[in-house]
């Protein structure tokens, strides 16, 4: 699995299923149990169920969790380190346990120095929280080394003793006031119009984008991307891919780019979106083209393509993100289609993103 981060010695990557017996070990682990608390995974399944309930699914509600902590030479795990979103909370608290065995080596600051990077440069977090027990020293000292700074005992729901709460506020700006390489942080209320999306992690190509790059997509995703595309062929049509897949590195570089050009984010958001908040992040978004017109333009709207799509589409499980006047405060696309095999249930309402 591709690494999320790197440092000289570490890759933190996506906890998976094939992680369990990892997963296992450490939440049985003396040290784990007395410091964080006992969670009550005894078997496999257990820990296949943990992962699934309480690891992956953070990366699909909140675009970032914990992940698994290797030694990039040997690829051998040993902990886990990143963030946990909590209701009562308004901001992340970042997380970390390692099995005893790798402890006073430096892996527990080296790795949690670069996740708390990661959440300011590509996460946009403003604020990160850090919470421990009152007698965990070897937590107590990470936190101040990274920064954090207590600031109240918290009450938790379902936990006796309070715990001891730390923040910090990330600067955009160095010690000196010169300002660090990255983007300015994510606007006051644009998590209340946007998802967050996490990185997939299974992607299979589908053919050239209209660049002549790889184009790739979630293997659901695919499948109905063949089948819509095909049906289009038989009738008449060509559906062009612009875009496929696109990671949050990438998304982070097409708004560094229209930022050096002097554009305010707030432009650039009406049309990109944030790093992590992208659809493209998932593949399950195409971009869509057809001959003739020019890619992501308005003009898509009068193209045989796009009346095709507005009455096909659906069938396919493809849906439009942005129509005029959408919620998201997002400009018109009639080109961006994301696939969404489950519809939201009467009266709900899905945030989306691009």
């Amino acid at each position: 699995m591709t690494p999320l981060i790197e440092t000289p010695r570490l890759a933190l990557r996506h906890v998976s299923p094939g992680d369990a017996a990892f997963i296992l070990e450490l939440l049985n682990e003396p040290a784990f149990i007395a410091n964080i608390g006992d969670r009550g995974i005894r078997t496999p399944s257990d820990a296949l169920t943990y992962i699934s309930e309480k690891l992956t699914s953070s990366y699909e509600l909140h675009g970032y969790g914990l992940y698994v902590v290797e030694l990039r030479d040997t690829g051998v795990p040993m902990g886990i380190c990143g963030f946990v979103k909590r209701e009562i909370l308004e901001h992340p608290d970042i997380g970390f346990s390692f099995m005893q065995s790798f402890w006073s080596r430096g892996y527990a600051y080296e790795s949690a120095a670069a996740v708390m990077e990661y959440g300011r440069t590509v996460l946009g977090f403003r604020c990160v929280l850090g919470i421990t027990k009152p007698d965990n020293a070897n937590s107590i000292r990470l936190l101040e080394k990274l920064g954090l700074r207590f600031e109240r005992m918290l009450d938790m729901p379902g936990v006796v003793e309070p715990r001891r709460l730390y923040t910090l506020t990330l600067s955009q700006t160095d010690a000196n006031g010169v300002p660090i390489a990255g983007l300015p942080p994510v606007p006051e209320g644009y998590e209340m119009r946007m998802a967050r999306h996490a990185e997939a992690r299974d992607l299979e190509p589908v053919g050239r984008d209209t660049a002549g790059r790889d184009a790739l997509l979630d293997p659901r995703a695919a499948g109905a991307w063949r089948s819509m595309s095909g049906s289009a062929r038989r009738a008449g049509i060509e559906l062009l891919i612009v875009s496929a897949f696109r990671g949050v590195e990438r998304q982070r570089a097409i708004v560094s780019a229209k930022l050096s050009r002097g554009e305010s984010l707030a432009d650039i958001l009406r049309t990109s979106a944030y790093p992590g908040f992208s659809e493209h992040h998932t593949g399950r978004a195409v971009d869509l083209g057809a001959p003739g017109c020019a890619d992501l333009t308005d003009r898509f709207d009068q193209t045989r393509a796009f009346s095709w799509l507005t009455e096909n589409a659906g069938r396919f499980g493809f849906s439009l993100t942005y129509p005029r006047g959408n919620p998201c405060g997002i400009a018109y696309e009639p080109w961006h289609w994301c696939f969404n095999p489950v519809e939201p249930e009467p009266g709900s309402h899905r945030k989306r993103s691009m």
